[in-house]
C-alpha cells in the first residue's frame, strides 16, 4: 500500500495526467523519462513540483497588501465623521482584509492549476514527439511490381 510520503513517479504522458486529477499536492514528484536528457528531466521535475505544490499564498499576500491600502484609505476617508465609529471601521477593515486575502488565495490556486495544466500538456507533447521519433515505423511494405503479380 502506498503512503502519502511515497514519491509520485512519472514515466510517460499517461502518468502526467495523474497530476491533473488532484490529491497529489505534497507528494515528491520524480520524473523517470529516459528519453529526455537528464538536465531537461531535472528542469521539468522542478517545474512540475513547483506547479503542483503551489498553494496560492503569494497571490493571497499580494491581494492582502491591496486590502491594507484600502483599509488605510477607509480610515482616512472616514476620519472625523461622527457616523463612523471605531467598531464600524474595525469591522469594515476585517471584512476588507478577509475578502481580499480569500480572493487572492482563490486566484493563486486557479493560476497554479492553469500553470500545471499547461506544463503537463507541454511535457506530454514533448514526450510524444520523442516516443514518435524512436518508435518503429511498422512493417516494411514490399512492392513486387505488376509483372510479379501477373506471372
Amino acid at each position: 500500500m502506498k503512503s502519502a510520503s511515497d514519491p509520485l513517479v512519472l514515466r510517460n504522458a499517461a502518468d502526467l495526467r495523474v497530476l491533473l486529477r488532484g490529491r497529489t499536492r505534497g507528494k515528491t514528484i520524480t520524473l523517470d523519462t529516459p528519453q529526455l536528457p537528464l538536465d531537461e528531466q531535472m528542469r521539468w521535475q522542478a517545474r512540475l513540483a513547483r506547479d503542483n505544490g503551489a498553494c496560492g499564498c503569494e497571490t493571497g499576500e499580494r491581494f492582502s497588501v491591496v486590502g491594507l491600502i484600502a483599509i488605510v484609505l477607509l480610515v482616512w476617508l472616514t476620519w472625523g465623521r461622527a457616523d463612523w465609529s471605531w467598531l464600524d471601521r474595525g469591522l469594515w477593515a476585517f471584512g476588507i482584509l478577509l475578502a481580499t486575502g480569500l480572493a487572492g488565495k482563490a486566484t493563486g490556486l486557479w493560476k497554479a492549476r492553469q500553470r500545471l495544466r499547461h506544463s503537463v500538456a507541454e511535457l506530454s507533447v514533448r514526450l510524444a514527439s520523442l516516443e514518435d521519433a524512436v518508435a518503429p515505423s511498422g512493417p516494411a511494405l514490399v512492392n513486387y511490381g505488376e509483372s510479379a503479380l501477373h506471372n
